[in-house]
């Protein structure tokens, strides 16, 4: 791997190991990387370009898709926003749900992933680390998110590069 991690080896996705590489290559270090795709993926880079760790749980589709599937009474729903977090009907409710309850989660895990004391050698501070969303869903949820965050549509393209350049 083209950069020093605290991950176990061996355990991170391509996908997540690629959006480091990109992360580095790109100088966008300390940042917070957030893959909005069929999982939603943190992961969380020191000032010095080490993968210190990070988080995952259902994306949107996902979320979706087990309600439905899980649920007899809920059906399938659109993906897509709607105009209020208290909705009037089932759809609107599921949509709430899921858009509005993944970005809170988003939001939560930046502010936990900031706080941690573990990382006393290589911190990450609110207002200097960046916030970097790519994947699927990215445009979906970024407006919704409290701490913000710039969309790399290409991240993880950058970052497969990046390592296939390495080898």
């Amino acid at each position: 791997m083209p950069f020093e991690s605290d991950y176990a080896k061996g355990e991170a996705g391509i996908d997540r190991l690629a959006n480091v590489a990109a992360a580095i290559e790109l100088r966008l270090n300390p940042c917070i990387v957030i893959d909005v795709g069929t999982a939603v993926t943190l992961e969380a880079i020191s000032a010095q370009g080490c993968f210190l760790g990070g988080s995952i749980f259902p994306g949107p589709e996902l979320a979706s898709a087990a309600l439905a599937g899980k649920a007899k009474q809920l059906p399938e729903i659109e993906l897509r926003a709607p105009e209020s977090a208290v909705a009037s009907d089932t759809h609107r409710g599921i949509q709430s749900g899921v858009i509005f309850g993944i970005a809170g989660a988003i939001d939560r895990l930046i502010d936990l992933t900031i706080a941690e004391k573990f990382y006393t050698e290589k911190p990450l501070e609110a207002g200097t680390t960046a916030v970097i969303l790519t994947g699927g869903f990215a445009e979906l949820i970024a407006p919704h998110l409290r701490n913000g965050g710039a969309i790399e549509p290409n991240l993880t393209l950058t970052g497969v590069a990046k390592i296939y350049r390495s080898l």
